[in-house]
């Protein structure tokens, strides 16, 4: 059974639900074409080939009557079977397409800010996901940390719930440039802004015999260049579109006040790099003998990325076994199809 499955996203930038859907739509391709809708042109629509692509700068927002009208439209041109939103905003609106058009579908849960963003707005925020619960055929939760938060603080109905771990398509195995000095490489890959701690990360790099690496861009890069010139081991080498070059380094450390399941960590992890991971969100079920979980102060950090030094090489077995185990998207991409097909048929 050939289908037409629409993925919407607010964003068409680098990001980790970007990658994603970059990633499921490669998996779609056995069983039928992908489509997207986004607010612009930009890396995801580069990246993978979609049969057809809806552009409109309502995407990035919670309700644009223009884009819902557009989505509709796009929606019955195109013969659309599901939908699978993967970002807030455009969540609300599939979601009231869905309702309109008769479509199912599908919201991608990659952490929830209505409880890790939502301050006093938090109430307000939990009871809309739960009222949207009931236009929505599923939600995947791609972490037990936040399948927990849906029934135990939003309160979704189990029945709407499904569990599927985030999993990635193996980076390549490059072989690594030549390093220059015998330094550790640490790398971070992130967005240069909140909830990401790279300030935190910093700081925890003094006194380390080893050199920090930090790819990513954001409203926050100013401000960190300026802190990373106190410092002769950090250097930061801005935002790299599509970057893959993860065994070009040695040890990947993640910092952050919130996580749903980080693909950056994911993708690390398929090159054989130690893990030091904030211990939030789905950051846990990532380290099993392959790096350290630690709290967000800078004695933590330190030792965590020293300790992932200490035991370099038992950690970079542990996470290809671990990923190849787990999250291998090429091994359980059968799981993803046979999951949209269900959905349709119901």
């Amino acid at each position: 059974m050939s289908m037409n499955i629409l993925f919407t996203i607010s964003s068409s930038e680098v990001g980790g639900a970007q990658r994603w859907v970059r990633d499921q739509a490669k998996v779609v391709s056995s069983i039928g074409h992908s489509y997207l809708a986004t607010n612009e042109h930009g890396w995801l629509v580069e990246s993978s080939e979609f049969h057809d692509v809806l552009l409109h700068r309502g995407f990035s927002k919670y309700l644009s009557p223009g884009s819902l009208i557009s989505l509709l439209r796009f929606l019955r041109n195109n013969d659309i079977d599901l939908i699978v939103a993967s970002s807030a905003s455009a969540g609300v609106l599939s979601r009231i397409a869905s309702l309109l058009s008769g479509i199912p579908v599908v919201y991608i849960s990659h952490g929830w800010s209505a409880v890790y963003q939502g301050r006093f707005l938090k109430p307000f925020l939990c009871y809309s996901e739960r009222i949207l619960s009931l236009i929505t055929h599923k939600i995947v939760c791609v972490s037990q940390s936040d399948l927990s938060i849906a029934t135990d603080i939003i309160s979704i109905n189990k029945s709407k719930l499904v569990f599927f771990p985030n999993r990635v398509l193996p980076s390549p195995l490059l072989e690594s440039h030549v390093k220059g000095n015998n330094l550790t490489r640490v790398l971070t890959v992130c967005r240069l802004a909140h909830p990401k701690r790279v300030d935190l990360l910093v700081d925890a790099m003094s006194g380390i015999k080893a050199e920090l690496f930090v790819v990513g861009g954001g409203p926050l890069a100013s401000q960190l260049l300026e802190k990373a010139e106190m410092f002769d081991n950090v250097t930061f080498v801005g935002e790299v579109v599509g970057f893959n070059e993860f065994s070009d380094y040695d040890v990947f450390v993640l910092i952050s006040d919130s996580e749903g399941m980080p693909m950056s960590a994911l993708e690390a992890m398929s090159a054989g790099l130690p893990l030091v991971l904030s211990n939030v969100g789905g950051c846990p079920s990532l380290i099993e003998g392959n790096g350290c979980l630690v709290s967000n102060d800078i004695a933590s950090v330190r030792a965590g990325i020293v300790r992932a030094i200490e035991n370099i090489d038992a950690y970079s077995n542990a996470s290809i076994e671990l990923f190849d185990s787990r999250y291998n998207l090429l091994r359980f991409s059968n799981s993803y199809t046979d999951f949209y097909k269900d959905c349709i048929t119901r």
